[in-house]
């Protein structure tokens, strides 16, 4: 378990491999020292992901502990508010996020329970969210990034994943945007393709929550909202060089790719069949 926090001069440390941060959410690539290592109170809600190797581990937050071997796709949870810490045997692999207020609260929109009911799990399995967990993963260790829309929709499928397993329910079911919202969204997609577009944009575009609008938006069109935009970056770059006057990198920078290189590898990213997120 790892989230983090800075460590005390004579503590174990984490170090970092890699970093990203988008609106309300952290992910972070760490390889951990054997020993004990603790995680202050903060006001975000923290999820470490165990990724590399099994390794023995004694983790405790709040009132509750786990001692035994941490496997490949064990996940541990520190709500807002709490203090843990944990003692690796050996060091260790870990993807750890963080979570804030806000994407905790969208997470939660429309589920009878709140993020304060989250509660502290050590070594706890699940499918959803070590998928999640690998693809961020794949995010991170990415020679490119990908647009901010497509890290936002993974921080918030994942924290949508832990609400409804809080919730002990599942997500509710939601119909498509109406023609209505999807022309206003789409159209700003459109009017802003060079622009770094947030799932918050989108939303209020929308008028309907973040949480509701990834589920709603590909319930309309059959993919998420990321790959949408960058199918829609991709052919008018396209367009801008069929007709002509323009030079790869230009048409790339007038579509909102940081240079040429990304425009060829988004080339190859929507030949894929669709992901999940």
């Amino acid at each position: 378990m790892a989230d983090g926090s800075f460590p005390k001069p004579d503590q174990p440390m984490a170090h970092r491999l890699a970093h990203r941060a988008w609106d309300g959410f952290e992910a972070t690539l760490s390889r951990t020292d054997a020993g004990k290592h603790e995680a202050t109170i903060s006001p975000m809600v923290r999820m470490a992901l165990h990724v590399g190797p099994a390794v023995r581990a004694d983790c405790q937050v709040d009132d509750v502990r786990r001692s035994g071997w941490q496997s490949p796709g064990d996940y541990d949870l520190v709500p807002a508010g709490v203090q843990g810490q944990w003692e690796d045997a050996t060091p260790a692999l870990v993807m750890s996020f963080r979570f804030s207020p806000a994407l905790m609260a969208r997470a939660f929109d429309g589920l009878e329970r709140r993020a304060d009911d989250l509660r502290p799990q050590m070594r706890a399995r699940d499918p959803q969210v070590e998928l999640i967990g690998q693809v961020l993963r794949a995010e991170l260790e990415a020679p490119l990034p990908s647009p901010r829309l497509y890290g936002e929709s993974l921080g918030l499928a994942l924290a949508t994943r832990l609400a409804a397993r809080a919730a002990h329910r599942p997500a509710p079911r939601l119909t498509a945007l109406t023609p209505r919202q999807l022309r206003a969204v789409t159209e700003r997609i459109e009017a802003h393709l060079d622009e770094d577009l947030s799932l918050a944009d989108l939303a209020a575009t929308a008028g309907v929550s973040v949480s509701h609008f990834t589920v709603m938006f590909r319930r309309a069109v059959g993919q998420s909202a990321h790959r949408y935009l960058i199918e829609r970056r991709v052919l008018r770059a396209q367009t801008l060089l069929v007709r002509g006057g323009r030079t790869i990198a230009e048409a790339a920078g007038e579509t909102g790719f940081a240079h040429q290189s990304h425009l060829a590898l988004s080339l190859i990213h929507i030949s894929e069949p669709t992901r999940p997120y």
